[in-house]
């Protein structure tokens, strides 16, 4: 089971949210877990060792997670995904 996390930014959010990717680990340990996020947000999920991969989106200033998906060649996002969990409730 593929599953992506989507909590692309202000980092206390995203260190905070980190501890919902042990609870995914641990209900559903076969998962494959990836997490969507701001380059500059990498320092908190870098070495978590209940994630995967980390997808990195590179956001300009006028930009919202909305566009993020209308412009879906810039992330990899190849991967398809059974769940798609949005911690950031933009979707």
């Amino acid at each position: 089971m593929n599953i992506l996390i989507i909590r692309v930014s202000a980092i206390g959010d995203v260190f905070l949210a980190t501890q919902f990717a042990e609870y995914v680990k641990k209900t559903v340990p076969h998962a494959t877990l990836h997490w969507l996020a701001e380059k500059r947000c990498s320092g908190v999920l870098t070495n978590n060792p209940y994630i995967d991969k980390i997808i990195y989106w590179e956001r300009d200033k006028k930009s919202n997670l909305k566009d993020l998906f209308k412009s879906a060649e810039k992330v990899d996002l190849s991967t398809e995904y059974d769940l798609v969990i949005d911690l950031q409730c933009l979707l």
